[in-house]
């Protein structure tokens, strides 16, 4: 049997909601039968580090958060193209021009408003509240390189992508 690696864990946790305590049970019971299938979760913690953006390019204050959107796109494709590399769909990564990859995303604004406050306690709690949410995202629709080699094709318009999922949780 050959065992995932830390990248396919990430994606399985992902895909099945596993917390953290239930993905390590599962290893633990596999290796109780000899079965050496799932990396330690250090490693998968090691690997989801990688998909976070740089913290240069956030800005996290008591009401607001704000994100480069250039810095996101460039995060986000430069992790596609990571993701295919291992893979094998796109050459190496040293010889990948940084604009030989071309990614269309879409992007989509929700709020919610009166919504359950969540007991937070602000510094000024008269000028502010928890009970209003605005936001924004992004998520890739096609990328190709060199304008021709498909490397990344989101069929499902709505879905979410785990590298979407995972900035979102961040």
């Amino acid at each position: 049997m050959k065992p995932y690696s830390p990248e396919e864990v990430l994606d399985l946790i992902i895909s099945l909601k596993f917390s953290k305590q239930e993905y390590q049970t599962l290893r633990s019971e596999a290796r109780e039968r000899n079965v050496n299938l799932y990396p330690a979760y250090n490693k998968v913690r090691g690997i989801k580090q990688t998909c976070y953006p740089n913290e240069e390019n956030i800005q996290v204050q008591e009401i607001s958060a704000q994100f480069k959107l250039q810095a996101l796109l460039d995060d986000t494709t430069r992790r596609i193209a990571a993701i295919q590399e291992k893979k094998n769909i796109t050459n190496k990564l040293e010889n990948i021009l940084p604009n030989s990859i071309d990614c269309i995303y879409k992007y989509g604004c929700d709020g919610s408003f009166s919504q359950s406050q969540y007991k937070r306690i602000f510094t000024h709690p008269g000028e502010h509240d928890d009970s209003s949410v605005f936001i924004s995202s992004i998520v890739p629709v096609q990328c190709t390189q060199n304008l021709h080699q498909m490397i990344k094709n989101n069929t499902v318009a709505k879905s979410k992508t785990r590298l979407h999922k995972i900035l979102q949780t961040h």
